[in-house]
């Protein structure tokens, strides 16, 4: 495939938008289309218009309602000639509808969901985990290589969504931890920078630690990532685990935290660093 052909992004939240603006910065055609309008280079119509002209077509939409739809909305635009990247975080039976429904028109599919936040996005340093044959990839990669700084092939398609729910899990409950340990240094008046400096000589720490703890001290919940998605894939991976019957204590407790702090305000829409917010009430 010509790697220089045009783009096609559908979907302008937080990560499209920045995924979008890379590829422009890279001087590569980009055609995009959202449910809400933007004023926008190249902005189309509909999801098969975008397919009319893009060969490469990378879907970053809320949930699995949403790609169904974008996907039902380009089927009759699908052909040989395209490789649809679904970067949204979905459930592994929506994935595979799709890539079912995307693959009976003769385009290839991957799973592609991403780990990395608005910051990672906007520096290019997403890492994407891949489900899907090596040579639809190879297809994608060079589009792919433009808004990362890794791209992981991790196995079949749904298999990235299992990987990409899975660290979501381990995301979610160190944050609900690192929140306690804070409420803990609160109540005790003791200076949340002192636990950031203790962290730094201890085994806990992580890049995530490192990423949030500074925007939790400032206040910072200007979203990232939402928790609203977080508690959306904390959702997802709770039914799977109900499926498979077996428990998740830790995510159980995490996730019915998120609901609560979710229904005040308008904490849905900050990044979801705001469940640390209960530890700091006046």
């Amino acid at each position: 495939m010509n790697d220089e052909k045009p783009i096609g992004i559908i979907g302008l939240g937080i990560i499209g938008t920045c995924v979008a603006q890379r590829l422009r910065d890279a001087d590569r055609m980009v055609y995009v289309w959202s449910r809400r309008p933007r004023a926008v280079p190249n902005f189309l119509g509909s999801p098969a218009e975008i397919a009319r002209y893009a060969r490469v077509l990378q879907i970053f939409v809320t949930d699995g309602d949403a790609a169904i739809e974008v996907i039902n909305g380009m089927l009759d635009c699908l052909g040989t000639e395209h490789v649809v990247v679904n970067s949204s975080t979905i459930s592994p039976e929506d994935t595979m509808k799709i890539a079912d429904k995307v693959e009976a028109t003769g385009a290839a599919f991957l799973d592609a969901p991403f780990t990395g936040s608005k910051e990672a996005a906007e520096a290019g340093e997403l890492v994407y985990f891949v489900g899907g044959s090596h040579a639809a990839l190879m297809r994608a990669r060079p589009v792919l290589e433009l808004s990362s700084k890794t791209v992981l092939q991790v196995g079949d398609c749904g298999d990235a969504t299992a990987i990409k729910l899975a660290t979501n899990i381990m995301a979610a409950t160190a944050l609900q931890g690192l929140s306690e340990a804070l409420g803990l240094c609160v109540a005790m008046d003791v200076a949340p920078e002192k636990l950031a400096m203790a962290l730094e000589h201890h085994g806990v720490s992580s890049p995530l630690v490192r990423l949030k703890l500074p925007q939790i001290i400032d206040t910072d919940f200007a979203p990232r990532f939402t928790l609203a998605n977080m508690l959306k894939d904390t959702e997802m991976a709770m039914s799977l685990a109900k499926s498979f019957n077996i428990e998740f204590p830790a995510l159980a407790a995490t996730e019915a935290q998120m609901r609560k702090i979710a229904a005040k305000d308008d904490n849905a829409q900050r990044d979801f660093a705001v469940i640390a917010s209960e530890y700091f009430k006046s």
